[in-house]
């Protein structure tokens, strides 16, 4: 028990001197509203959001689509197979955004809580990256002729994805709408 005590403090001190505030004084932080994005009449919503399974290696994703009210339009989940969380995430925004596309929607906001994807979908990756194919589908799938937003939210933002994403990851369903 000491020997845990001892580690937490000394990884309090190291967190201190590395970003120069002391992370346990919740007084040190600006309290911010998280909520769900909406748009303008004629926009829909997706939100969604990939989970691994770190002991099983397998993983899953989930995404919701609401039009600008937060009235329901459909949910989708699937696994992405023995894979990690990296994978999922794209695999999610790959499979939310083709969806929409096929059904028509011209106006787009979509959400997710991976910084890292919404990055990797904005910059250019050589075309020996791992998730290549991938980013490039989803890039031809927002190059069309529609408006399309792509936010990072937080977590908590992005709550009902999350069920349906940890749900998903020890299925064996490719893909439910």
């Amino acid at each position: 028990m000491h020997s845990t005590v001892v580690t937490i403090f000394s990884q309090h001190h190291l967190a201190h001197e590395a970003f120069g505030t002391n992370s346990l004084d919740t007084r040190t932080h600006t309290p911010r509203m998280v909520s769900w994005q909406h748009g303008d009449e004629g926009t829909v919503i997706l939100n969604v959001d990939g989970s691994a399974l770190t002991n099983t290696r397998k993983a899953g994703y989930g995404g919701l689509i609401r039009k600008h009210d937060g009235s329901f339009q459909l949910d989708l989940f699937g696994s992405a197979g023995i894979s990690n969380i990296l994978h999922a995430e794209i695999q999610d925004l790959l499979t939310g955004v083709k969806l929409c596309s096929d059904a028509g929607y011209r106006k787009l906001i979509c959400c997710s809580d991976s910084l890292r994807v919404m990055q990797l979908v904005m910059k250019e990756t050589t075309r020996f990256y791992h998730y290549a194919n991938l980013l490039e589908l989803l890039r031809m799938h927002l190059a069309k002729d529609w408006s399309i937003s792509l936010y990072h939210i937080l977590r908590e933002g992005n709550s009902r994805v999350v069920i349906l994403a940890k749900m998903r990851a020890n299925r064996s369903n490719h893909l439910v709408i």
